[in-house]
């Protein structure tokens, strides 16, 4: 976790002598973990949302790579079972944009997001259970490959939606296969 926190820090350091344009955002995450024991299979769906600080690095004209560090929090209740996770990520997206003028521009991106859970619990009644850590049934460190597109009005405003698949089984017990997908959509300012 302190590496984590440590390289997302010297990455923001570095940014701020060649990043083109930084960002704020927030958003609506809905998340879908599956997992596989033996001939079982099992999935549930998680809704949430994120806080984002960003930056754009320009490459090559259109081309661009967009990285940000993301605060996520998602829950469900189900059958009296309280489910909350707390994660950070720090996603590096190539991205393409085409302007259709009047201020307009679409763009499309992909690539890899590092993921790491802060907190995950479990609560039936009075008992919360940790699932993340040493004691855990949950790793806490994935990466995930996403792809996705939006809009951005006057260089100013981004709408955007992605799609995100873990690549990596989190499930920390062994002969099971945990991996979590999850939808996105936000609103970001540039500034």
């Amino acid at each position: 976790m302190k590496k984590f926190l440590f390289a997302a820090a010297v990455l923001f350091c570095c940014l701020n002598a060649s990043a083109q344009r930084f960002n704020v955002g927030a958003g609506f995450i809905h998340g879908s973990d599956k997992s596989i024991a033996g001939n079982m299979t099992t999935s549930f769906g998680t809704n949430g949302g994120f806080f984002s600080v960003g930056a754009e690095l320009p490459l090559d004209g259109a081309l661009t790579v967009d990285t940000a560090l993301r605060f996520l929090f998602q829950g469900s209740n189900e059958n009296n079972v309280h489910y909350s996770s707390y994660a950070l990520n720090l996603p590096f997206h190539g991205k393409y944009t085409m302007d259709f003028g009047s201020g307009i521009a679409g763009f499309a991106f992909f690539g890899p997001t590092l993921w790491t859970s802060l907190a995950t619990n479990e609560k039936v009644g009075n008992i919360t259970v940790n699932l993340v850590g040493s004691d855990g049934i949950y790793k806490r460190f994935d990466v995930l490959a996403g792809a996705g597109a939006g809009i951005e009005i006057d260089k100013t405003f981004r709408l955007k939606i992605g799609y995100d698949y873990g690549l990596l089984n989190y499930s920390a017990t062994g002969g099971a296969k945990r991996h979590r997908s999850m939808l996105t959509a936000g609103v970001y300012y540039m500034f």
